[in-house]
């Protein structure tokens, strides 16, 4: 039983020694971004609604744009038109950093702490990563929502529930448009669990187009989800 845990700090140290940890802005040693460079990283001017992407109050869906199967709302913490979050999104997800993840999860958290979001979950909520196919969870070796969702429950105190399954394998959504990317993951989700009438949120590092978180929601409202969330570090 203490194989494991011996491997993973000797891997870290390992990794930590020929591979030590810079500002991906300045290349200063001992953090992904130094103080001052964390300093300068652009928060979202405005919460959105998810649905029609104009301006909304604290991020909540609109009235005339919900439905049934829509998300309450959408919070998303940082620019991701700043090259410095940009950077470290990419070099975590196509250098299968994980630890880039957990370092993104306590920033966001912090964060959420000081958007007052927390005021408006004022429910029993769980944390929902959106899942990968098993295939790239495979080649990636973790899922960065996953990882998330940990770091995010950890600093704020939500419970992580894994309720959502991949049934489907999709295509990369990079390089579609949004009508496109709203066909590629129609149906990709199915609830491994009980999700009546339980409050959920759904976690992802980047929304472009909406359409995979959306899904998600989609998935947990059609299956008797009571309310649901979502939440990105990001939005594009």
């Amino acid at each position: 039983m203490f194989i494991k845990p011996l491997f993973l700090d000797i891997k870290d140290f390992i990794l930590e020694t020929l591979f030590p940890i810079v500002c991906v802005e300045c290349q200063t040693e001992g953090a992904f971004l130094c103080v001052p460079c964390l300093s300068k990283l652009k928060l979202v001017r405005f919460q959105q609604c998810i649905l029609c992407r104009k301006p909304s109050v604290a991020g909540k869906t609109h009235l005339t744009c919900l439905t049934k199967s829509a998300p309450e709302g959408l919070i998303s913490i940082f620019d991701y038109r700043d090259q410095k979050l940009a950077k470290l999104i990419i070099d975590g997800k196509y250098n299968y950093i994980q630890s880039i993840y957990e370092f993104l999860g306590k920033l966001a958290a912090e964060n959420i702490e000081k958007t007052g979001f927390m005021e408006i979950i004022d429910e029993n909520f769980n944390l929902v990563p959106i899942p990968l196919a098993p295939s790239r969870h495979k080649w990636r070796g973790f899922n960065q929502a996953a990882i998330l969702c940990q770091a995010i429950s950890k600093q704020l105190n939500i419970p992580v529930a894994d309720i959502l399954v991949r049934q489907k394998t999709t295509k990369t959504q990079k390089e579609l448009n949004r009508a496109e990317r709203l066909v590629n993951v129609k149906d990709a989700f199915k609830v491994n669990g009980t999700v009546k009438n339980r409050n959920f949120i759904v976690v992802d590092d980047v929304i472009t187009t909406g359409a995979t978180i959306l899904e998600a929601a989609r998935t947990l409202k059609l299956n008797g989800a009571a309310k649901v969330w979502c939440l990105t570090v990001a939005r594009d």
